[in-house]
Formats: C-alpha cells, sequence, structure tokens
C-alpha cells in the first residue's frame, strides 16, 4: 500500500463494516455500520463534557489502565443519576481519599493523587486565561495542546498521565485527535501495514490518514475502534510489519522527522503504554507491592489467595522487568518497546489471563 487511493479504500471498507456484538458501539447503534455510527459519536463526542466536566474528568482518569465497560462504566452511570456535574463537585468527593474511595468505588491512591494535582493544574490555567468555564478552560487547553511534546504540557507534566490519557483529555474536551488505543494501533498494523515502538506515530499516522479520507481524526479513531473491537477480538496481533508506507504519502511531513523521537530506544513511558494497552480489555486491577512492583490481579480471582495474579512487574527509569508463571517464569527486563513486542510479552500476558480464567 503506497498511494492515497489505496489508502482511502481501505477506510472505506472499514467504513461499510457492520457492528459486531463485540464493537465498542454496538450497544448504541446496534445494526448498525461501522461509519454510520462513528459519524454520529464523533459529532457528539465531547458533548458531556459540555454539560458535565467534572463526570467525563473523573472518567478519563478512571478509565487508564482499566478495562472501561466492565470495571469504569457501571461505576459511572451509577454517578450520572445523580446532580454530580462540575469540577467543584469533583473537588467535593475528592477532600480526603476515603471520600474519593467510596464515591468512585475504587481503592486507588494514584488515581486520587492524578485527580487532585489535575484540578489544581486546572486552577491555575483558569487564572492564567480568566476563563471560569470549565468546559471552555479545558477546551482551550485540548485545542492547543501538543502530543508530540506532551510531557513538557502543563496537564501532561502531572505524575501518572501517560499519553494515552493525555490525547483521551484532549478528545474529549473538543480536539480533533486519536488516542493511541490498541485497536487503533491493531488496524494500522493489519489494514494499513504500518507498525512502530511510538505511540506519537500512530497519533501522527491517523491524522495523515484523516487528511487523506477528508475526515476528521476523532472520527477515524471511532472507526478503527469499532472495527478493532468488533472484528479483531481476542486476536491482538502485534508482529512487526516492515512497510511503513503511511509515512511515505507526504515526504515534507515524514513520520520519520517527527522531533524529539528516539527511535528504538528504551523508554520506561511507551513500554508501560504497552502493557497498558495489553490488559485494556481484561478484566484486571493492579496491586501495589513493597518492592516498588506491581501485580495485575484478574478480578474473577480476587478472592483467592493464590493463583490470582495474571503478571508482576517493576518500572524504573529506563527498563520495565516482567514475571509472568509459567510463560516468563523469571524476571526479565525490557529496556525498550520492540523488545517486548518481539518477545510477545502482550500475547503471552492475554495468554496466561485466559488459562486462568478459563
Amino acid at each position: 500500500m503506497s498511494t492515497e487511493d489505496e489508502i482511502k479504500a481501505i477506510v472505506s471498507n472499514l467504513e461499510s463494516k457492520e457492528l459486531k456484538i463485540s464493537s465498542h458501539l454496538n450497544r448504541r447503534f446496534p445494526g448498525r455500520f461501522t461509519g454510520e455510527a462513528s459519524e454520529v459519536f464523533s459529532h457528539e463526542y465531547c458533548k458531556e463534557a459540555q454539560e458535565r466536566p467534572g463526570l467525563v474528568l473523573l472518567a478519563v482518569i478512571m478509565a487508564a489502565h482499566r478495562n472501561y465497560t466492565k470495571q469504569v462504566e457501571p461505576q459511572i452511570n451509577i454517578i450520572r443519576k445523580t446532580n454530580f456535574s462540575s469540577f467543584e463537585d469533583l473537588k467535593q468527593k475528592t477532600k480526603t481519599f476515603d471520600d474519593f474511595a467510596i464515591f468512585c468505588g475504587i481503592n486507588d491512591s494514584e488515581k486520587y493523587s492524578i485527580i487532585v494535582e489535575l484540578l489544581h493544574v486546572i486552577d491555575i490555567m483558569k487564572q492564567k486565561s480568566g476563563i471560569t468555564s470549565d468546559f471552555d478552560v479545558m477546551q482551550k487547553w485540548a485545542i492547543n495542546a501538543s502530543y508530540i511534546n506532551f510531557k513538557k504540557d502543563i496537564v501532561g507534566k502531572i505524575k501518572g498521565i501517560g499519553i494515552a490519557t493525555f490525547q483521551h483529555l484532549r478528545m474529549n474536551f473538543g480536539a480533533n485527535t486519536v488516542k493511541p488505543d490498541q485497536r487503533v494501533k491493531e488496524v494500522l498494523n493489519k489494514e494499513f501495514q504500518f507498525y512502530s515502538d511510538n505511540d506519537v506515530e500512530y497519533i501522527f499516522a491517523v491524522e495523515q490518514i484523516s487528511k487523506i479520507a477528508g475526515k476528521s481524526a476523532l472520527y477515524i479513531d471511532k472507526v478503527f475502534v469499532n472495527y478493532g473491537s468488533g472484528y479483531y477480538t481476542n486476536n491482538h496481533n502485534t508482529e512487526k510489519v516492515v512497510s511503513t508506507n503511511i509515512s511515505k504519502l507526504k515526504p515534507e511531513v515524514q513520520v520519520n522527522n517527527l522531533p524529539n523521537i528516539n527511535r528504538g530506544q528504551g523508554n520506561t513511558e511507551f513500554m508501560m503504554e504497552y502493557i497498558q494497552n495489553a490488559i485494556k480489555d481484561l478484566d484486571v486491577f493492579i496491586e501495589k507491592r513493597n518492592d516498588r512492583g506491581y501485580i495485575a490481579v484478574a478480578n474473577k480471582l480476587k478472592h483467592l489467595k493464590k493463583g490470582k495474579n495474571i503478571f508482576t512487574y517493576w518500572p524504573t527509569s529506563s527498563s520495565v522487568a516482567v514475571i509472568i508463571l509459567g510463560l516468563i517464569p523469571k524476571r526479565k527486563t525490557y529496556y525498550s518497546v520492540q523488545e517486548m513486542v518481539k518477545d510477545q510479552a502482550a500475547e503471552k500476558i492475554m495468554l496466561k489471563y485466559n488459562q486462568m480464567i478459563i
């Protein structure tokens, strides 16, 4: 694939596919085509953020590293039935960690810290801009923020906010962009023969496709996510493909020429994104260990004293070590996403999960 016409044809084919039961939008648009559902949904994507910015902010942060449909959405739906709406409402629910845990139904100090810090940063943005509206101040930030150097951004600097959450916030508050979701990556891998070990390049690739297709990046994101969740069920193929023709379509803006990207070098942030994407559709939660490590626990097995852990990992500033009993039995240290992909770490995580819950 190397021509714009071929890219348009691939997008058109994905749009024409009927939503499957497992497609994310099937519950809202049963029997509709992927393109139809994505068109409607993308136009109303930030509607709830306009009406209830506090709820959307909470939902985005809660969704990080967790299965949204199974672990987050049920609690958000309960909160939707209340008058909870603004950032001030969210401040009231985060006065103490106990208040937050009871309200959200999760005992996660990291997410609590992220929300508290994010609300503080939003207050700073309001003071500097003179904007008092919750949605308007976030919309201005979302439209003007850059994902390329997101760690230099006032929101991106917050500990615990990775590029996926950063992009998810931007999308919900009005930015025409895309989140480097596992489903998005799968569609790029399988349908467009594009592969990268850098999430920034995946975002850039989707934006290039959106320009060629004459559609918004947000719309293309929805098409990819719904096609991937419907047609790639339990088939996460992250095999590296040699061709990266998307970057060749516009030589003057090639992906390889993006600034400040260390291609192929170890990067803990992107390795953690790789792990997060691997468990996104699994019903698991993360527990901290006393040795600065973390354990992914299967929710269905959490009542057990033993045999409930899917895998264990230890992130450092330059590496991530992983143990998956029976598959990666000894602690193995990775220094790049490429190493993890080559070792099929994501596939092994999902295999282990399926072995344990079946």
